[in-house]
């Protein structure tokens, strides 16, 4: 009985210690997709205060960034789009938080014309707590899939 117990106690902390290291460090690798001819640029904030370098795109097409920071899962990252006003100068366009997390993992952040980024696939990253995610503000799962997200 004792042996049972301790194999079905070593095999949980297994199983979830994964989820520990996530906790203390993430590094995601975001491909950022634009599919629109409207220039922009994408701004990420991570819980811990680091934000990426000015995302810019002025057609469509892909940019990498990597993600990395203490404590991820913490708080909402901040994820904000800007079009050009008429002089030339950055506006904010749309203004959208998320919870995400993951070591090691992939994903692809799209802009359509609408300049609302959205989270189209994710590889090892969990999402959760925003319609950016692809479920609505409910949805929150680490999924081990690339595939569009709707």
């Amino acid at each position: 009985m004792f042996i049972g117990t301790f194999t079905l106690s070593l095999s949980i902390a297994v199983l979830f210690a994964p989820l520990v290291v996530h906790s203390k460090y993430c590094e995601i690798l975001a491909n950022v997709v634009s599919n629109t001819k409207m220039p922009f640029m994408l701004t990420i904030e991570l819980p811990d205060g680091q934000q990426t370098e000015q995302i810019i795109f002025d057609e469509p097409g892909a940019k990498n960034v990597i993600l990395k920071g203490q404590n991820c899962g913490s708080k909402h990252w901040r994820l904000n789009t800007f079009r050009r006003d008429a002089n030339g100068q950055w506006q904010l366009a749309k203004e959208s938080q998320a919870k995400l997390d993951g070591a090691g993992g992939q994903m692809t952040l799209k802009v359509e014309d609408a300049l609302q980024p959205r989270v189209a696939g994710r590889l090892g990253v969990f999402c959760a707590e925003s319609a950016i995610c692809g479920g609505g503000p409910s949805s929150g799962s680490a999924t081990n899939e690339l595939s569009p997200r709707g």
